[in-house]
């Protein structure tokens, strides 16, 4: 579920929890590709879930002012990259 998703902590996981979670994840979109938006008081989140056999979260955060981060199943991305990856699955 969403709450689940925005609770996980990528950083404190282990590599099995982390699977786990990808795996709760693929059960909950099994579409190639799931776009979610989510306005929060400090953030708005726009995520990319993709599912090629293999999940993958892209999220696009937006925060105060014109701050932007790129994040990839919990990890920064430089923006380049992000942009790379999302257009393998949404080409638009």
């Amino acid at each position: 579920s969403l709450s689940m998703a925005l609770s996980f902590d990528w950083q404190k996981a282990n590599a099995a929890e982390k699977s786990v979670f990808l795996n709760q994840l693929g059960k909950l979109y099994p579409d190639k590709l799931t776009i979610e938006w989510v306005t929060m008081p400090q953030m708005t989140l726009e995520r990319y879930i993709i599912n090629d056999g293999s999940m993958t979260i892209l999220e696009k955060q937006y925060r105060g002012h014109c701050i932007i981060f790129y994040i990839k199943n919990g990890i920064p991305e430089p923006e380049m990259r992000f942009y790379r990856l999302l257009t393998k699955y949404y080409p638009e």
